[in-house]
């Protein structure tokens, strides 16, 4: 029972994650239970957006030697409130910068839940101006535009002709 939604792409950061942070993050967050029966989901007081975060992080090192840090879906089932999740982790980036050393995170993530219309993506971006991180969340939206109109006259196949519209 539940509902599934599988996230694809990650979040870099301009610098790797400290021992402490990863640490604080795949103990703390990822691993832990976070009931909170005083306020449910879509409370502002929640602290915690879901009972399970779903989202890992990890140290990961380009072919030149340079050492980044990522935020990723971790694969498992029933991830819920993402979004709010990669709000969290950025909030996080906030609490984890020093005057001397500021944390930041740009990249995309897709969601594709269960439902057919449940599609989207989040992009976040560095915004020098605001001091702080864009978050756009895209919805996918169909619709059908209708392109041209054929006529089929299955009696007489070699008869079939396009309206112009």
């Amino acid at each position: 029972m539940g509902y599934n939604t599988d996230w694809e792409g990650q979040l870099k950061t301009n610098r790797a994650f400290t021992k402490e942070e990863l640490t604080y993050w795949n103990t703390k967050i990822r691993d832990t239970r976070h009931d909170d029966e005083l306020h449910p989901y879509g409370d502002p007081k929640r602290i915690m957006p879901s009972i399970w975060c779903g989202f890992m992080i990890e140290n990961r090192t380009t072919n030149w030697g340079e050492k980044y840090g990522v935020f990723f879906w971790d694969g498992g089932e029933k991830t819920y409130m993402g979004r709010k999740w990669i709000e969290f982790f950025l909030n996080k980036l906030h609490e984890w910068s020093t005057k001397g050393e500021e944390i930041y995170a740009e990249g995309e993530m897709e969601w594709d839940g269960e439902e057919s219309n449940d599609l989207g993506r989040v992009v976040v971006e560095k915004c020098i101006a605001q001091g702080g991180v864009l978050m756009h969340v895209d919805a996918v939206e169909f619709r059908y535009n209708r392109k041209h109109t054929t006529v089929v006259n299955p009696l007489k196949p070699k008869e079939s002709y396009t309206l112009k519209e």
